[in-house]
């Protein structure tokens, strides 16, 4: 029920105030989030950071209805409000702030849950690079590629993927 209630959240705050007439321009970046996101769960399948739970009866499932509900959601709310001059720290860092508070309700309510050493914390910095990644995706993707592979792979290197179990 929860995450029906965040969801229908995100799709009303995405309607009212979220730039739908220039949702072009966004779209390669909500791909490419999309994209990231099914990466993860193809490298990780054996050895999950986080997992959904919730809604439907897997992982997969709930993974897929985040990736096709919120992440749009949170580009078309996030993008078009990036400040052109000032703040963009405090922009980067407030909206990490809020997507790492609902993902703490969501643990709070056994809709996510975290292994091999995944907490809280490995989120709130995952949520920065995430914001950092899709602003620079938004306006140099050609430089975005690059750098979102060495992030990859130091986040194999940190969570240590065994990558002898990988499919």
């Amino acid at each position: 029920m929860f995450r029906i209630i965040l969801a229908s959240i995100f799709l009303i705050c995405c309607w009212k105030w979220g730039d739908w007439r220039n949702w072009k321009k966004y779209y390669p970046t909500i791909l490419y989030y999309i994209l990231l996101d099914f990466l993860y769960n193809m490298l990780f399948a054996n050895y999950s950071l986080w997992e959904y739970g919730g809604l439907f009866p897997n992982h997969s499932l709930n993974d897929i209805f985040v990736a096709i509900i919120m992440f749009p959601c949170i580009t078309l709310l996030y993008l078009p409000y990036y400040p052109k001059k000032i703040d963009k720290q405090v922009y980067i860092l407030f909206s990490a702030i809020l997507l790492t508070t609902m993902e703490a309700v969501a643990f709070a309510f056994g809709l996510i849950k975290y292994y091999h050493s995944w907490n809280i914390w490995c989120s709130a910095a995952f949520w920065v690079a995430t914001f950092v990644v899709l602003i620079l995706h938004h306006k140099k993707p050609l430089i975005a590629l690059p750098i979102t592979t060495l992030g990859i792979i130091i986040v194999v290197v940190l969570t240590k993927l065994p990558i002898e179990n990988m499919k």
